[in-house]
C-alpha cells in the first residue's frame, strides 16, 4: 500500500510547460533557471512558482483498490559556487478529483480513493540521513493526505510553511510527489500540486 509514501529582493519566475494543454503545468523534471547567472545574489531572497499535474490509476493494491504515484524532480541551477539552496517558504496546495468526462459511466456508489502529496529533499527521499524516530522521514517539509469519494469527487488541500531553513543536498533538487491509493472508483484520479517556493543561497 502506498501509505509508505514518506519512506526578497524578490525575483518571481514563472516555470512554463506544455503539458495537459495548459501553459503552467509540468509533467517532467525541470530546472529552475532563475535567477540568471549574472543576476545571482548571495544576499537576496528569491521566489519561484511551479505546478505539476497527472492522471493516476495504477495497479491493484495488496489490500483493495488501485494505487499509483509519480515523482517530479525540480532542480535549481545557477547556484553560486560554494553555496547551497536554502528553502525558506513553501506555499501551495494539492488538488484532486475523480476524472469523469461527458458520457462516462457514473462513479460507483460508496467508492473512494485516498490521495497524498509531498515535497522531499533527495536525501529525505532516499533515506540517506539518519532518521530521528521510527516511521518518519527527514527532509520532508510537506506531506498532506486527503480523499475523494463518489459523493465528494473533488478536494483541495492547502499548505503554508514559512520560516523554514531547509538546505538542499548538493544536487540542489526538491522532489514533488503525488499518489492515489485504495482507489475503488474504477476511474483515474486527476491530481495537481502547485507551490510557490522562496529561497536564499547559503554557504
Amino acid at each position: 500500500m502506498f501509505k509508505l509514501f514518506l519512506g526578497f529582493s524578490i525575483i518571481t519566475v514563472i516555470c512554463l510547460g506544455q503539458n495537459l494543454n495548459h501553459p503552467f503545468r509540468q509533467m517532467k523534471g525541470m530546472n529552475v533557471a532563475a535567477p540568471t547567472a549574472t543576476s545571482t545574489s548571495t544576499t537576496s531572497r528569491y521566489s519561484v512558482a511551479t505546478n505539476f499535474a497527472v492522471d493516476l490509476y495504477g495497479s491493484p493494491d495488496e489490500s483493495w483498490g488501485y494505487d499509483d504515484y509519480v515523482i517530479w524532480p525540480l532542480t535549481f541551477i545557477f547556484v553560486p559556487s560554494g553555496y547551497s539552496v536554502n528553502i525558506t517558504s513553501l506555499q501551495g496546495d494539492v488538488i484532486a478529483w475523480i476524472k469523469t468526462l461527458p458520457g462516462d459511466a457514473k462513479t460507483p456508489a460508496e467508492s473512494t480513493a485516498g490521495i497524498l502529496g509531498g515535497i522531499q529533499t533527495t536525501s529525505g527521499m532516499n533515506g540517506s540521513n539518519a532518521n530521528p524516530c521510527t516511521f518518519c522521514a527527514l527532509g520532508t517539509p510537506v506531506y498532506v493526505q486527503d480523499s475523494v469519494t463518489e459523493k465528494q469527487p473533488k478536494t483541495r488541500t492547502p499548505f503554508n510553511y514559512t520560516n523554514l531553513q531547509i538546505v538542499l543536498d548538493s544536487d540542489n533538487t526538491l522532489h514533488f510527489k503525488v499518489a492515489s491509493f485504495l482507489n475503488t472508483t474504477g476511474k483515474p484520479i486527476h491530481m495537481e500540486i502547485t507551490c510557490v517556493i522562496q529561497f536564499t543561497y547559503v554557504r
